[in-house]
C-alpha cells in the first residue's frame, strides 16, 4: 500500500508541475508549487495513511528532481568551460525551489492536520460492542 501511495503522490506532484508549466510559468515556480502541494498533502494525510510524512514527501519530489539538467550542466562545464554554467545554476535553483516548497507545505500542513484531528475527535465514535452490564435481579 505504501508504494502505491508514494507513487500516487509523485504522479500528483508531476501533474501539478506539468499544469503550471503549461500556463507558461517557469520550471522553478512550477517546482516550488508542486513541492508545496506535496508537502501539504503528505503532512495532512500521514496520520490517515499510517506513514511518516517525510517518506511521502521524499517519494513525491523524486519525479521533480532536475537530474538531466544537472547532468547536462555539469557535463557542459567540464567539457566546454563556463559556457554551460547557466544550466547548472538553473538545476540548483529548481532543487532549492523544490526543497523550499516542500518545507513550506509541511509548515502549512501541520496546523491543518491538528484541526482535522480535533474535528475527528469531536465527532461521535461508533462502538463495536456495548460494554457488559450485569443484570440486576429483583
Amino acid at each position: 500500500v505504501g508504494i502505491i501511495l508514494a507513487g500516487a503522490t509523485g504522479m500528483l506532484g508531476y501533474d501539478i508541475y506539468l499544469a503550471i508549466t503549461g500556463w507558461s510559468m517557469s520550471a522553478i515556480a512550477a517546482s516550488a508549487a508542486a513541492g508545496l502541494v506535496i508537502g501539504f498533502i503528505a503532512t495532512t494525510a500521514s496520520r490517515l495513511w499510517h506513514m511518516p510524512s517525510l517518506a511521502i514527501v521524499n517519494a513525491g519530489i523524486v519525479p521533480l528532481v532536475p537530474g538531466v539538467t544537472l547532468y547536462n550542466g555539469l557535463m557542459g562545464v567540464v567539457t566546454t568551460g563556463s559556457s554551460e554554467a547557466g544550466l547548472l545554476v538553473r538545476a540548483v535553483l529548481i532543487a532549492i525551489a523544490i526543497a523550499a516548497g516542500a518545507s513550506f507545505g509541511v509548515l502549512i500542513g501541520r496546523p491543518t492536520r491538528r484541526s482535522f484531528l480535533r474535528l475527528r475527535n469531536r465527532l461521535p465514535q461508533r462502538r463495536l460492542h456495548q460494554p457488559h452490564s450485569p443484570k440486576s435481579t429483583p
